[in-house]
C-alpha cells in the first residue's frame, strides 16, 4: 500500500472497525489515530480525508471528548469547501447538532439539524434523516415545546430490527418524551434496557451511551440501579479508556 490515498482508505475502515470495538483511546487505538494522520497529511483524497475527520470527531463526541470532537468537525467542514458531496454535508450537520446538543446548545443545535433535513433527497441514508428528527426532537423538548417534539417523532418510521445504526438520538427521545407525556417510568426503563440488551456484542458505544440514559432516568425518579449493571459499565469504561464518560457516570451516580 504505497500510495497514500490507499493506505488512507485502509486506515479508515480500521478505523470504523476499531470505533465499533471501542478500542480507539487504547494504546493500539491511538496509535492508529496517530499512523492516520500521517496518511491525511499525504493523501490528495479530499473524501477519505473527510471521513477520517468526521468519525473520529464522531468518536470524540461519543465519548465526550467534545473539544476534540469540534477540532475533527471544523477539519471536516474545511474539507467540504472542495467536496461536492451533499450526503458527506447532511452527516456533519447531524454530527454537528448532536454535538450542539450535548453542549448545551439548543438553537445551534436545532440550526443544524433543520438544515439537515431541509437538504435532504431521496437518496438521504434514513439512519441521518433519523438522527437528525430525534435530534431536532430532542432540542425541542430541551426548550419545553412538547407538541413539536411530538410532531417530530412521529415522522420517525418503525424502529428497525436489528438496530442498524446508533439509535442513542432516537431512543433518548423517545424516553424523555415518554417521561413527559406521562409514560410510566418503569415501562421507560424495560424499553431502554431492551434496545440496550439487543446492541450487546455489536454496537459496543451505543450500549454504553444508552445505559447512562437509563441510569439517568432511575437516579432522577431515586430508582435503584442494580449494583452490578453499574460495575460492568464502569469496568468496560475503563477497559476501553473513555474517561470523559466514567466522569459523567461518577456524577450522576454521586447525585443519586
Amino acid at each position: 500500500l504505497g500510495n497514500p490515498d490507499l493506505l488512507l482508505r485502509a486506515y479508515n475502515w480500521k478505523i470504523i472497525a476499531y470505533y465499533e470495538l471501542a478500542w480507539l483511546n487504547q494504546p493500539r487505538g491511538i496509535e492508529l489515530i496517530q499512523e492516520t494522520h500521517r496518511a491525511a497529511a499525504n493523501a490528495e483524497d479530499l473524501e477519505h480525508r473527510f471521513w477520517f475527520a468526521a468519525n473520529l470527531g464522531a468518536w470524540y463526541m461519543d465519548t465526550a471528548d467534545l473539544d476534540a470532537a469540534e477540532r475533527e468537525f471544523r477539519e471536516a467542514e474545511h474539507l467540504l469547501r472542495e467536496l461536492p458531496a451533499p450526503h458527506m454535508r447532511r452527516v456533519l450537520l447531524t454530527n454537528r447538532g448532536q454535538l450542539a446538543l450535548e453542549s448545551g446548545d439548543t438553537a445551534i443545535a436545532k440550526d443544524h439539524f433543520s438544515t439537515s433535513l431541509a437538504t435532504e433527497t431521496v437518496s438521504t441514508w434514513k439512519a441521518h434523516r433519523c438522527s437528525a428528527l430525534a435530534g431536532l426532537g430532542l432540542c425541542h423538548l430541551h426548550d419545553g415545546q412538547l407538541s413539536e417534539a411530538r410532531r417530530l417523532a412521529s415522522e420517525l418510521p418503525p424502529r428497525p430490527e436489528p438496530w442498524t445504526f446508533d439509535p442513542w438520538l432516537w431512543m433518548t427521545l423517545e424516553a424523555r418524551l415518554g417521561l413527559a407525556s406521562g409514560t410510566h417510568v418503569m415501562t421507560v426503563l424495560e424499553d431502554l434496557r431492551s434496545v440496550e440488551t439487543s446492541l450487546v456484542g455489536k454496537m459496543l458505544i451505543p450500549w454504553m451511551r444508552l445505559r447512562i440514559v437509563r441510569f439517568e432516568i432511575a437516579t432522577r425518579r431515586g430508582i435503584n440501579i442494580p449494583r452490578e449493571e453499574i460495575d460492568e459499565l464502569e469496568s468496560f469504561m475503563a477497559d476501553r479508556r473513555i474517561p470523559h464518560r466514567h466522569a459523567e457516570l461518577k456524577r450522576l451516580l454521586t447525585r443519586s
